[in-house]
């Protein structure tokens, strides 16, 4: 199953908050009142944030908060989401990601420059 995220059936809405699609029955939350507000992900869009799998040599994590804008809580809330790296926020899908954290596309953007400066990137 996707890092984070549940499979629901309640509250569905008609389309993906992600894509726009209609996934039918499959759906993924990131919480049940996300759920129940009609906040869900198609599969595809689900899977775009994951979490390392256990085992893996990915137990890196970076001090999100470096990134202006981004305090303690939002940091919870992107570690959350399986987003422990500069790289992995930077990589992210940033509309799918605003919808999830309820944050403004412009707001996650500039995290996400922010964010790739950081990892090494331009």
């Amino acid at each position: 199953m996707k890092a984070n995220l549940f499979q629901t059936n309640a509250g569905l809405p008609n389309t993906c908050s992600g894509c726009g699609q209609n996934p039918g029955s499959h759906w993924f939350a990131a919480n049940i009142d996300d759920a129940i507000a009609g906040i869900a992900f198609c599969g595809a869009c689900a899977n775009v944030v994951t979490a390392p799998s256990a085992g893996s040599d990915q137990a890196v994590t970076n001090d999100l908060t470096a990134i202006r804008g981004v305090g303690p809580k939002r940091e919870a809330e992107l570690h959350a989401l399986g987003i422990q790296t500069f790289e992995q926020l930077a990589e992210a899908d940033s509309e799918i990601l605003a919808v999830q954290l309820g944050a403004k596309l412009e707001e996650v953007a500039k995290w996400q420059g922010e964010a790739s400066k950081l990892a090494g990137g331009e």
